[in-house]
């Protein structure tokens, strides 16, 4: 969370320069933090919304086996930048979005609570 004590110090504030640009996560940035908007391009969204909404029909048609969801992503609007992003980005980040649904491309990301537990729980974290 930025503040007013914090936000000179934090990692969009630094990388804030005229030659940086940013990419948020989670939701639309563009709307969080305003003063951030000359490098923010767009942001990677979770839609929490139709994932829950897909559990929750999912548990009343008794189809629900527990465990860990993985659900719908995006890319929010790129708002100022929509006439700087080319089509050959454009159609990167679609060849991107495809790979990442399709399983060509891999983060390496493991779901592990014990070790999240673990990272989570060490001294100074």
């Amino acid at each position: 969370m930025l503040t007013r004590t914090n936000r000179r110090c934090s990692p969009i504030w630094l990388a804030c320069s005229p030659k940086a640009y940013c990419i948020g996560v989670d939701i639309d940035q563009w709307h969080t933090l305003l003063g951030a908007r000359p490098c923010w391009v767009t942001s990677t969204l979770r839609h929490i919304e139709p994932g829950i909404a897909e559990l929750v029909t999912a548990v009343h048609n008794n189809g629900f086996s527990g465990g860990n969801t993985i659900g719908p992503v995006g890319l929010a609007p790129f708002h100022d930048f929509d006439g700087v992003v080319t089509t050959e980005m454009r159609d990167t980040l679609d060849a991107v979005a495809a790979g990442l649904k399709n399983g060509s491309i891999t983060t390496w990301y493991e779901l592990s609570w014990l070790a999240l537990a673990t990272d989570c729980c060490q001294p100074g974290r």
